[in-house]
């Protein structure tokens, strides 16, 4: 089969379409200030007595599928500021905070994971945290997020 020279050369630009992978974040979805709430509840078998709920705003900075979040959270008059890193796979989102706890006396460092789906103007990211492994001591903590 004898090839034409206009098939000769657009077979490179060919070859990079169909080889070339769609972008892994979504475009333009997670920029700006995103308002919320963190809310707190028991999932395991200790109760949980501190706040519910309180306020959070999160920031981000994405870089190809690699993200780092500033989440700020208002306890008790006071701005806790943290900073998150994780990544994105398609539209899940998946971020970790490194935590400190006290469980039976004993200090402990642990990362608490969140994940959730990348999708509008609103993001839901749920963690599982064993607090006390001992004790089983899990609670379940949502972001609940709304771009600004």
């Amino acid at each position: 089969m004898k090839r034409t020279t206009l098939q000769l050369l657009l077979a490179p630009f060919v070859l990079l379409l169909a080889c070339s992978k769609p972008d892994t974040v979504p475009p333009a979805v997670l920029f700006g200030t995103w308002e919320g709430q963190t809310g707190i509840t028991s999932a395991g078998d200790c109760v949980w007595s501190g706040i519910a709920s309180m306020p959070t705003l999160a920031t981000w900075q994405v870089t190809a599928n690699t993200v780092k979040a500033t989440v700020n959270r208002r306890v008790d008059q006071i701005n806790v500021s943290i900073t998150m890193q994780g990544t994105i796979v398609g539209n899940k989102l998946t971020l970790t905070e490194q935590k400190h706890v006290v469980c039976n006396g004993v200090p402990r460092t642990y990362d608490s994971r969140y994940e959730g789906i990348i999708g509008g103007k609103t993001l839901t990211l749920v963690a599982l945290d064993t607090i006390c492994p001992v004790e089983r001591c899990i609670f379940r903590h949502t972001l609940t997020l709304t771009q600004q």
